[in-house]
């Protein structure tokens, strides 16, 4: 719970906004090896914001909590115009103990199975096979 609480306070405080190129903001040491899934799926516009994202994050902390599934923080999402922006799950491979690994990867497929089955048809989610945009 402390942890929790020491990593709320921590983003809190690094809340604002930035603007520039996505290779100069997005890039950041991701901290080791781990699993990453990636969707994309429309939000609406600025101007008419379609609130989807919001509920998409919504419904994803009822099923994280109904699945029991153990979630690294903070869920990711990113927004940029005119683009496949991703939401991105991850789980983090923090040990090089075999059987530990094992069952991170195997929480970590159990937690995207979980997403495709019960939002990605609802909110046009698409897995994307790369970052990169030409």
């Amino acid at each position: 719970m402390k942890v929790n609480q020491a990593e709320a306070e921590f983003w809190r405080k690094l809340e604002g906004y930035r603007v520039g190129w996505n290779d100069e903001i997005l890039g950041f040491d991701c901290g080791g090896q781990q699993w990453v899934s990636e969707i994309c799926f429309p939000v609406g516009t600025l101007s008419k914001p379609s609130m989807k994202d919001l509920e998409y994050i919504e419904e994803l902390m009822q099923l994280i909590e109904k699945e029991n599934i153990p979630v690294p923080a903070p869920i990711e999402l990113r927004w940029t115009a005119c683009s496949k922006s991703l939401i991105g799950i991850i789980m983090y491979l923090t040990t090089m103990d075999a059987s530990q690994r094992k069952e991170i990867t195997e929480d970590f497929f159990h937690y995207r199975r979980m997403t495709q089955r019960n939002l990605w048809d609802k909110y046009s989610d698409y897995e994307p096979w790369a970052k990169i945009e030409v």
